[in-house]
């Protein structure tokens, strides 16, 4: 299987670099042009990225992390020339890096899947051919959870669907029963979600998912029936002779193990689902919670209503047809400690504005629950301008 997931990177047809001359003064100047304005400059710096990840990763890997987040920031660029080397730079990360990058795998799939929706078709083509090279490169357990954590909920269902034929790629790449061997809340989360796809509002996302999940269960029956004959063996060899034959002890065996396993299965799920609930609902770290901080921040503050008027309303992303998604949000771990950046949008009374939140927090050890960084409102329409809710930086 090795061989098979390095050929399909080399079938990504990615263009070398070449090795830089002095790699570490490299490594400083790539954040310096990534800050600047200019097209051309920011350019430079993805290349720089480039050529390290594949010549340098010894210089590359201990600032990693901060590399990602700089190349991610130009994935979500507006110019498409930027965003189109940007994602080909993440290839080249996922490519080169190997494993090196599970840790970036989250963050990493919740803006390419976000760039889906809004994409032209050969931008859409490099977000595909990214989330490809990190199928094949990374730990199959991080894959599987990116995708799902970037796409399950996603009310577009064009990202949906990209999300399960990735998934679907994952699957046929390492074999279902590779990624129901692990932990008993994690399979059921696995086996939950996949059947939850084949539900899916749209055509296309239910029949790849149900294709999937065909599989799937070949597969965990397959493992089921293999276990099965161990124990038959095992039953046979210990036990002497009675009156019950040897088939029907089998028989038996075989029936309360598949009913075992639908049970912990089952309580795995249940288990599962009240825990997102519980943390989506009640806890102070979940992103729900921390937009509704950020919010009344920012509908309380007079120079925003004096600037969008009242009342105040926000919402998250808005798809082609007019339908307002969740808050986009991304979680990442920055010197030991667990960060946390939100975007979403504000209107008021005053016809034809609207404004772009950004915010960041960041867990406090102590007490566990998340402080602002900053607060920030772009004002969209002209003219421009920012309106500083908080700065704790």
């Amino acid at each position: 299987m090795a061989v098979s997931r390095t050929d399909k990177l080399q079938d990504l047809g990615l263009i070398s670099e070449k090795p830089l001359a002095r790699p570490v003064e490299a490594l400083e100047e790539l954040f310096q042009l990534l800050k600047l304005q200019d097209l051309q400059k920011k350019m430079e710096g993805l290349k720089l990225v480039r050529a390290l990840a594949e010549h340098h990763p010894d210089i590359l890997l201990p600032s990693l992390h901060d590399v990602c987040l700089a190349v991610l920031k130009e994935v979500e660029n507006r110019r498409s020339t930027l965003t189109h080397a940007a994602i080909i730079t993440v290839t080249h990360l996922f490519a080169h890096l190997r494993k090196e990058m599970d840790k970036e795998c989250e963050c990493t799939a919740f803006v390419l899947l976000y760039r889906v929706s809004e994409a032209i078709g050969f931008i859409r083509e490099k977000v595909d051919m990214a989330l490809s090279a990190m199928v094949y490169s990374c730990s199959p357990a991080r894959v599987m959870n990116a995708l799902l954590k970037g796409g399950l909920s996603h009310l577009d269902p064009l990202v949906r669907k990209h999300m399960v034929l990735h998934l679907d790629e994952l699957t046929q790449g390492v074999g279902a029963s590779c990624l129901l061997t692990g932990k008993k809340n994690a399979t059921g989360h696995f086996v939950s979600d996949i059947s939850k796809l084949a539900r899916d509002a749209a055509q296309e996302v239910r029949v790849i998912s149900q294709r999937r999940n065909v599989h799937t269960g070949a597969e965990c029956r397959n493992k089921a029936r293999d276990q099965h004959r161990e124990k038959e063996l095992s039953v046979s060899a210990s036990q002497p002779s009675s009156g019950i034959s040897a088939a029907q002890k089998v028989k038996q065996a075989g029936r309360d193990f598949t009913y075992l396993i639908v049970v912990l299965v089952g309580l795995g799920v249940t288990g599962g689902l009240l825990y997102v609930i519980f943390q989506e609902l009640f806890s102070s770290s979940s992103p729900s919670k921390i937009y509704g901080k950020a919010f009344n921040k920012c509908k309380s503050h007079p120079e925003v209503i004096g600037a969008f008027g009242e009342p105040i309303k926000g919402y998250g992303e808005t798809t082609r047809r007019g339908r307002r998604q969740q808050v986009s949000h991304v979680e990442y771990m920055k010197d030991g400690q667990k960060h946390m950046r939100l975007k979403f949008y504000i209107e008021g009374s005053e016809p034809g504005l609207r404004g772009t939140v950004h915010s960041e927090s960041r867990e406090n050890p102590e007490s566990g629950k998340y402080e602002f960084r900053y607060i920030f409102v772009d004002v969209d329409t002209y003219p421009r301008r920012t309106i500083v809710i908080e700065d704790n930086r």
